[in-house]
């Protein structure tokens, strides 16, 4: 069992998706460029997984033995530690750099997880059921409001990397990796993935008033104009681009959907 875990893991962080998302720079450089072409699915579904991950994480916290009395901000700390330790470590990286420069990354990360963890901390006030009982068939596609936003946090994110491609790909690069990953975040592909997530933002937030169309609006312009402004101020599209644009886009929709519900 231990050697079949092993392999399944070993088989994970050398995917693709894993190297562009996660995994350090060294791992990314040595791979062929041509494994990264069409790795944009496998980024969108790493993605998926890990908001999956998060929602799973904070119920888990929430639900914890007496964790609500005890330990009230546990599952803001659950998602903060795993999301800025692992899966987003270096993109937030990425865009403290993009925002405050090198020699201030550590005073802009810091700003960076105080920012998420003001928006966690926002979202643990509102563990109600947002919207009418579902059927039971559709209550794991549905779960509860708070949850929701955590699910697509990831996925317009993942997105905002492929229309940073679209938008700038003809642009230089000194990673041939990224440049192969971007060369195939086509048009179709992106206008099809914006569609799906859009459309999902829709159903998961029709409980709110209409203006809730703003919160994917927002969230869309931000992610147009950040990776416009990072990729064009180095004057060459990188990985940090992308993921500082994935983050800043996440960033952007939580605090949208936030504004909605106030």
């Amino acid at each position: 069992m231990k050697k079949i875990f092993t392999s399944l893991v070993n088989w994970l962080v050398n995917r693709p998706g894993w190297l562009m998302l996660i995994a350090d720079n060294t791992r990314l450089q040595s791979a062929p460029p041509e494994r990264l072409g069409g790795a944009w699915w496998q980024v969108l579904a790493l993605s998926a997984a890990w908001g999956v991950g998060q929602a799973g994480l904070w119920a888990l916290a929430w639900n914890a033995p007496q964790g609500r009395a005890a330990l009230p901000i546990m599952p803001v700390v659950a998602v903060l530690g795993v999301t800025f330790l692992w899966v987003y470590r270096r993109a937030a990286a990425a865009l403290a750099d993009a925002v405050v420069g090198g020699p201030d990354r550590p005073l802009g990360m810091a700003v960076i997880v105080a920012v998420w963890a003001l928006i966690l901390l926002t979202l643990r006030g509102w563990n109600e059921q947002s919207s009418a009982e579902n059927p039971w068939w559709l209550v794991w596609l549905r779960p509860h409001g708070v949850l929701r936003p955590l699910l697509l946090a990831p996925l317009w994110g993942a997105w905002a990397m492929m229309a940073t491609c679209l938008f700038c790909r003809r642009t230089y690069t000194s990673q041939p990796a990224v440049l192969a990953y971007a060369d195939r975040c086509g048009p179709l592909a992106t206008a099809a993935v914006m569609g799906g997530v859009l459309t999902l933002s829709i159903w998961y937030f029709n409980y709110l008033p209409w203006m809730q169309v703003t919160i994917s609006g927002v969230t869309i312009v931000a992610a147009v104009i950040a990776g416009l402004v990072f990729s064009r101020r180095g004057r060459r599209l990188t990985r940090e681009v992308l993921l500082a644009t994935n983050l800043l886009t996440q960033t952007a929709f939580l605090l949208a959907y936030i504004a909605n519900r106030i």
